[in-house]
């Protein structure tokens, strides 16, 4: 039986399964080395599910997204030989004392971080078997980007949990349009989509983990809010 949800899991796509680059394709095996162009690609791959929990009320988030990975690709673009990883473009920053600017790709990183850190942690919570997205975003927003916001920021989220999807949205706008005819509300896509999340989580986690280690290491981190 094992065996045939297996083989039923292989041709039911999910949008996490049908990225052209995803996190599964950030290389980590060199310590203080993530290239840039896999990890932006990823990132804007994951850029969509902004529009999937409601385009309207989470485009500020995803302006926010959006913008810090413009200001990584950048500064990898005024010097593509020279910044070929993530970390070199910050340490260069770091020597030259650019670091806390605005602008820098120090702060964008880092606030891109911040980001995916919520993202990983909602998926989390939706995998966990509650039905309630507003309590999986509270949830994943408390441990993660509420520490580093001020009032009226934390006002502005708290609008947009107000008007995420239900549950049962959510998981129909993850399913990929015309390459299945699997019911998105069956059983057998929702096995799918959680492995398919569990994988995605696992990948970007382990990214994140050397960035924030990376970070941690030049005392980067900040615990300033906005």
């Amino acid at each position: 039986m094992d065996d045939f949800k297996d083989a039923i899991d292989e041709t039911i796509t999910t949008f996490f399964s049908v990225m052209p680059t995803s996190f599964a394709n950030v290389d980590t095996n060199q310590e203080d080395s993530i290239h840039v162009i896999p990890f932006l690609e990823a990132c804007t791959n994951l850029v969509p599910i902004f529009d999937k929990l409601n385009s309207t009320a989470f485009s500020p988030v995803k302006m926010d997204f959006c913008g810090n990975i413009r200001k990584i690709q950048q500064k990898h673009l005024s010097d593509p030989e020279q910044f070929q990883t993530l970390q070199s473009m910050v340490l260069h920053e770091v020597e030259i004392g650019q670091q806390t600017h605005s602008n820098s790709a120090t702060s964008a990183l880092l606030w891109l971080k911040r980001s995916l850190e919520f993202i990983r942690e909602f998926l989390r919570e939706c995998s966990s078997g509650s039905t309630d997205m507003g309590v999986c975003a509270g949830n994943a927003y408390s441990r993660t980007l509420k520490n580093y916001h001020g009032w009226v920021v934390r006002g502005v989220f708290a609008v947009a949990v107000k008007a995420l999807p239900y549950r049962e949205t959510f998981i129909t706008q993850l399913a990929v349009k015309n390459t299945s005819k699997i019911d998105p509300l069956s059983r057998q896509f929702e096995h799918a989509l959680l492995s398919d999340i569990e994988v995605f989580v696992q990948h970007l986690d382990r990214v994140l983990v050397v960035i924030n280690n990376f970070y941690l290491k030049h005392s980067l981190d900040s615990s300033e809010t906005v």
